[in-house]
């Protein structure tokens, strides 16, 4: 075997399972097709409050004459710059935990994996290239993903995923979020924030 444990996904799941198995003494690879850390440090939770902390701090300076702080201008958000930010944070902590892996001795697979049998894995690499590697344990954790409705599709321009919300460089004049999960609620709180008009729609 090439391994002892294979992990698929290398998500928040994923990452620890395969950092554990690595403290017990086993030889690891994790398989993930995009970013270590998942959709919670990549497109989830972690950008989303770096971008909401700037929302929160403007908030704070709108009171500041109130608190005595005399400002030459009011304070304007540029939605780029932040972005850029967002982007710099993300890119840190997904370094960490390749440090992390390098310390622990586990393999990074990048690629599109498909299990084979109960004990392999074919891996599509980013050049097209084909790996097949082996291990005596599989452990499955590929996260979620977006649904994308027939009726709705999602275009990147109009119909956005949460990933794409992200990543816009300009304030949207209004918006609708479908979900009034914690995810819809803190893209909420931000847009609106920034001045867009927003509505959220709960099933």
């Amino acid at each position: 075997m090439d391994f002892d444990v294979i992990v698929i996904g290398g998500g928040p799941g994923g990452y620890v399972a395969a950092i554990r198995a690595a403290q017990l003494g086993m030889k690891v690879a994790v398989v993930e097709r995009e970013s270590l850390g998942g959709i919670c440090l990549n497109w989830g939770c972690i950008p989303s409050k770096t971008l909401l902390s700037v929302v929160e701090l403007g908030d704070k300076l709108k009171k500041a004459v109130e608190l005595g702080l005399m400002l030459p201008a009011p304070a304007a958000y540029d939605l780029a710059r932040m972005v850029a930010r967002k982007e710099k944070v993300v890119a840190s902590l997904v370094k960490g935990i390749t440090t992390l892996f390098k310390g622990w001795g586990i393999e990074q697979v990048s690629g599109q994996g498909v299990v084979k049998d109960a004990r392999t894995l074919a891996v599509t690499l980013p050049d097209g290239a084909r790996r097949e590697i082996q291990a005596d344990a599989l452990v499955i954790a590929t996260g979620s993903s977006w649904p994308n409705l027939p009726q709705f599709p999602i275009d990147g321009q109009q119909i956005v995923t949460s990933q794409q919300l992200l990543d816009l460089t300009q304030i949207p004049a209004s918006l609708a979020i479908l979900g009034g999960g914690v995810e819809g609620c803190e893209f909420a709180a931000l847009y609106s924030g920034l001045g867009a008009e927003v509505t959220i729609l709960e099933l």
